[in-house]
């Protein structure tokens, strides 16, 4: 996975103050999207602090596969 780390919403602004935003990368933004899904699936209700501990672990892999099987198909 090479390119997990790239920004995935960088741009300089330039105006009253120069302002560089970094933006999430590819690996945190793949996982937010993840867990967004998984927490939503379920409706409203409270996770535990192990159910979400597990739930962003399975989020940051899911990522990862993700972001393996891009780079797998870009060959």
């Amino acid at each position: 996975m090479n390119n997990g780390n790239n920004l995935i919403h960088s741009f300089n602004c330039e105006g009253s103050s120069h302002v560089n935003f970094q933006g999430l990368t590819k690996r945190e933004y793949f996982a937010s999207m993840a867990m967004q899904a998984l927490l939503s699936s379920e409706g409203n209700r409270f996770y535990s602090s192990m159910e979400l501990e597990q739930i962003s672990t399975l989020s940051v892999n899911a990522a990862d596969a993700l972001l393996n099987a891009l780079e797998y198909h870009r060959r």
